[in-house]
């Protein structure tokens, strides 16, 4: 997770389980804004978990996040 200077502050490798995801993003420091989650075809379960678990998802296309 960047900071405002774009430098990283959080960092961890997780299985692929919701549950885990969210208790991670909950341990984050500071208040999370809002997830970015790659727009794949198998991203769907993802973003509907982590919209019921309280978070703000955000699509991206990975190869355009920089010009964003």
């Amino acid at each position: 997770m960047p900071n405002s200077e774009d430098r990283t502050i959080f960092a961890k490798r997780v299985r692929n389980d919701l549950r885990v995801i969210a208790l991670c993003l909950r341990s984050c420091p500071g208040d999370v804004k809002a997830v970015a989650v790659e727009s794949t075809f198998t991203c769907y379960w993802s973003v509907d978990g982590l919209n019921d678990a309280g978070f703000h998802v955000r699509l991206v296309n990975t190869a355009a996040v920089r010009q964003y």
